[in-house]
């Protein structure tokens, strides 16, 4: 199973201690390298996150 937006974010949130906005949880996640395990190379990655967390 390839590492996805989905898992990402949830990856994200649970480290996390209070809610996030998207821009923030993109954030947290390029800091944690997490952003080396998506298995995509789009131009806006967090707009991905944005679509795939508010559905």
């Amino acid at each position: 199973m390839t590492f996805g937006f989905i898992d990402f974010a949830k990856e994200v949130l649970e480290a996390s201690d209070r809610p996030l906005s998207v821009e923030e949880m993109w954030a947290a996640g390029c800091k944690r390298g997490l952003d080396g395990k998506l298995g995509s190379s789009g131009k806006t990655p967090v707009h991905t996150v944005k679509g795939d967390y508010l559905l």
